[in-house]
C-alpha cells in the first residue's frame, strides 16, 4: 500500500497489542462490568446456560452472549479479570479486519487500511475492551456481517451469505434486535445507494434470516422456558423493582421491548437527556478522529442529497446509512447511555478514512491544511489530559510507564513537526497521540483509581484473609455488590439500612456505609469494625475527585463490620 514507513507500523501495533492486553488486567469496573462478570461466573458455577441468573434469582435485561462467552473463558482458563474480558478482545480483533475488509471491498485496499487504525485507535474502542459490556460482541458481529453481506452480492456464494446472517444472528445474541436494525438500515442503504433494487427483493434472503432463526434458537427456547412457559412468576424488572410483574413473556421482552420499547416508550427506562445526546458522545468516544469525523459526515450527507436531487451516478449509501440512520435512531430513544452508538463506529471510521485520503489526494491544499490544523487541537487537547491525569491527579514514578509515554509523545510530536508527508501528519499523528493517551490510562490511571476506590476486590481479599464464611456476609443496598461476588466468587445479599436493623443479623458480618453505623449502634450491642474502605463511583469521574486536594470530599467510606 505504500501509506507509512513499516517501523512506525510495527510500533503501532507493538504499542497497541501492549495498551490493550493491559485493558484486560485492568479490576472489572462497577456497575455493568462487575455484574457481568458475576452473573457469568454463576453461570460458570451452576451450568445452566439457557437460564440467566442473578443471586439465584430470574435476570432479564441483557441477551445472553456476553455471559455465554464470558463463563466458557472461564471454563478454560480460570475466574480472572482477563478471562471475563477476552472474548470481547477477540471480537474486536474480528471487527478490526472486517472494518478492513468493508473499506477494501467498498474502496481500495488502502482505505481499508486506515479504517482500521482509525478504529483501533479511537477511544471507545479502548473503553469497550477495558470496561466490558456488550459492545464489542455486537460491534464486531455487525460488522463482520456486513463484510459477508458485500462479499455476497459481489461474488455470489453462498458460504458469505451464510456467514453474514449467522453474524446477525450473533449480533442479536450479543444485544437483541439492534444486531439485525443495524445490518438492515446499512445494507438497505447500500442496495438503494447502488440502485439495485431487484436485489433488495432476493429470495435468498429470507434463506439467511433462517439462518439466523437457527443462531437464536438456544436463546428463544431458553427464554420460553424461563418465562413464557411460567406466566405465573412476578419478576422485578427494572427501572421499578418494587412493582413486581406477572404473565412477563421473555420473547417479547428481549425481541421488542428492550430495544424498540425504548423509541416507543413502552419500555419504561427514561431520562432527561435530549436529541443532540449523541453529539457530545460522539466527539469525545470517537476521539481523536471526532473532528475530522463531524466535517467528513457532514461533508457526505451533503454530497448524497446533492447527488440524488441532481439524479447524478450511483453512490456508496452503506457507511452513511450504517452510521447515520441508527445514530438518529438511538437519538430518539427515550432512554440513552454513551455506548449504544459504539455499534456505528466502525462505518465512521470508513467514512473518515475515505474522506482523509480524498481530501489529501485530490482536493486543494487548504483542505489538507485545515486536517492538519484540526489535529493540532486534538494533539493540544489530549496533552492537556495527559498533564491532568498522569502529573496532576495521580503522579507516578514508574520508570517503564514514563518511558513508554515519552517514546509515544516523541513519535508524535515528530510525525507533527518534523515529517513532511501531509498524510502522515494527519493520520499517524492522530494514531500516536491516541496510544499516549491510553498508555497512561490503561498502565496507570485505571489501575491505580480501580485498586484504590473499587471496594469489590478489597472486600473479598478480607473476607478470604479473615476466614469469614460468605453466608454470614450481608451487603447494605447502598454498597456494590457486584464485585464482591466476582472476586469472592460467591453470591452476597443486599439490605435496606431498615432491614439491618430490624432483622436479626446478629453474629453476621455486615458491609455498611458511614452514615449506617449509628442506627446500627443503637440496634445491636456491639458494632465491631474489621476493615474500612474507601469507595468512589469510578466510571463517573468529575473534577472534584480528580482534584487532589478535594479527592476527600468525594469519597465514601465503607466499613465491614461485626454484629453481635
Amino acid at each position: 500500500m505504500g501509506l507509512f514507513n513499516r517501523w512506525s507500523l510495527n510500533v503501532i501495533f507493538v504499542f497497541a497489542s501492549l495498551i490493550y492486553v493491559g485493558g484486560l488486567l485492568i479490576d472489572v469496573l462497577e456497575v455493568d462490568s462487575a455484574q457481568y462478570a458475576s452473573i457469568s461466573g454463576e453461570m460458570y458455577r451452576n451450568g445452566n446456560y439457557l437460564e440467566v441468573q442473578q443471586n439465584g434469582i430470574d435476570y432479564l435485561d441483557k441477551p445472553p452472549l456476553v455471559f455465554w462467552t464470558a463463563s466458557w473463558m472461564y471454563n478454560i482458563f480460570g475466574v480472572h479479570n482477563w478471562s471475563f474480558k477476552l472474548s470481547s478482545l477477540l471480537f474486536s480483533i474480528i471487527g478490526l479486519f472486517s472494518t478492513y475488509k468493508v473499506g477494501y471491498l467498498l474502496y481500495n485496499k488502502r482505505t481499508g487500511f486506515v479504517a482500521m487504525l482509525v478504529l483501533l485507535t479511537c477511544q471507545a474502542f479502548f473503553i469497550y475492551n477495558h470496561d466490558v459490556r456488550t459492545d464489542a460482541l455486537l460491534s464486531g458481529a455487525v460488522i463482520f456481517s456486513i463484510w459477508q453481506l458485500i462479499a455476497y452480492l459481489y461474488y455470489k456464494k453462498w458460504i458469505n451469505l451464510i456467514f453474514g446472517f449467522a453474524a446477525i444472528g450473533v449480533a442479536m445474541l450479543a444485544k437483541g434486535p439492534i444486531g439485525i436494525m443495524v445490518p438492515a438500515l446499512a445494507m438497505g442503504s447500500y442496495l438503494i445507494g447502488k440502485k439495485n433494487f431487484k436485489d433488495i427483493f432476493k429470495w435468498q434472503w429470507l434463506v439467511g434470516l433462517c439462518v439466523t432463526a437457527f443462531v437464536l434458537l438456544p436463546m428463544s427456547y431458553g427464554l420460553y422456558t424461563q418465562y413464557d412457559a411460567h406466566p405465573e412468576k412476578e419478576l422485578a424488572l427494572p427501572p421499578n423493582y418494587d412493582e413486581p410483574r406477572d404473565s412477563v413473556s421473555g420473547l417479547h421482552f428481549y425481541y421488542w421491548e428492550q430495544s424498540f420499547g425504548r423509541i416507543t416508550g413502552e419500555n419504561e427506562w427514561k431520562d432527561a437527556s435530549g436529541p443532540d445526546f449523541f453529539f457530545g458522545i460522539f466527539a469525545y468516544s470517537f476521539m481523536p478522529w471526532s473532528l475530522i469525523g463531524f466535517w467528513a459526515i457532514f461533508w457526505r450527507i451533503f454530497n448524497a442529497a446533492r447527488d440524488f436531487i441532481l439524479k447524478r451516478k450511483k453512490q456508496e449509501w452503506l457507511t452513511l446509512g450504517g452510521f447515520v440512520l441508527p445514530f438518529v435512531a438511538f437519538s430518539t430513544s427515550h432512554f440513552k447511555l454513551d455506548h449504544y452508538i459504539y455499534v456505528t463506529y466502525p462505518f465512521a471510521a470508513v467514512i473518515v478514512a475515505e474522506f482523509i485520503l480524498r481530501v489529501v489526494e485530490s482536493k486543494p491544499s487548504w483542505w489538507t491544511n485545515i486536517l492538519i490544523a484540526l489535529q493540532g487541537l486534538v494533539i493540544a487537547t489530549c496533552l492537556v489530559v495527559i498533564y491532568a491525569v498522569f502529573i496532576w491527579a495521580f503522579p507516578t514514578n514508574n520508570i517503564i510507564i514514563w518511558i513508554g509515554l515519552l517514546l509515544l509523545l516523541g513519535l508524535t510530536l515528530y510525525f507533527y513537526l518534523v515529517d513532511k508527508d501531509r498524510l502522515h501528519k494527519i493520520i499517524l499523528t492522530s494514531v500516536f497521540i491516541s496510544l499516549s493517551v491510553n498508555w497512561v490510562f490503561n498502565f496507570h490511571f485505571y489501575p491505580t483509581i480501580s485498586e484504590e476506590y473499587q471496594i469489590g476486590k478489597k472486600v473479598a481479599l478480607c473476607i478470604s484473609e479473615n476466614n469469614i464464611d460468605p453466608e454470614n456476609v450481608i451487603i447494605s443496598k447502598n454498597a456494590y455488590v457486584h464485585q464482591i461476588n466476582f472476586y469472592a466468587k460467591s453470591n452476597f445479599w443486599s439490605y435496606s439500612t431498615e432491614d439491618l436493623v430490624n432483622l436479626d443479623f446478629k453474629n453476621k458480618y455486615a458491609l455498611v456505609k458511614e452514615e449506617d453505623l449509628a442506627a446500627l449502634k443503637s440496634a445491636y450491642t456491639k458494632v465491631e469494625i474489621v476493615e474500612e474502605f474507601n469507595y468512589f463511583h469510578i466510571t463517573r469521574l468529575n473534577m472534584t475527585f480528580l482534584n487532589p486536594e478535594k479527592r476527600s470530599e468525594t469519597i465514601e467510606r465503607n466499613y465491614l463490620v461485626y454484629l453481635e
